[in-house]
């Protein structure tokens, strides 16, 4: 199966593509009758520029918490 956005290739059960992050089934554009997308959203050199997978806010926030608290937990154990 191939991702509607981007055209790549999905491991079976995937939930979200794990090239651009849109969620499996979810058309940017309306497609034609072909089932596995037209050939302009499977043609890799046609990806859109510029768009990337963002985390979400509360994981951005878990992650530097976490980088924050290894940084202190050096610091104390260095002296």
């Amino acid at each position: 199966m191939r991702c509607y956005n981007c055209g790549s290739e999905l491991p079976e059960g995937s939930k979200y593509c794990l090239s651009c992050g849109r969620k499996v089934g979810e058309k940017s554009q309306p497609s034609s009758s072909n089932a596995e997308g037209s050939a302009e959203h499977l043609d890799p050199s046609k990806k859109k520029e510029g768009k990337r997978f963002k985390l979400p806010l509360f994981h951005r926030c878990m992650i530097f918490l976490v980088l924050l608290l290894l940084v202190v937990l050096a610091l104390t154990h260095a002296k």
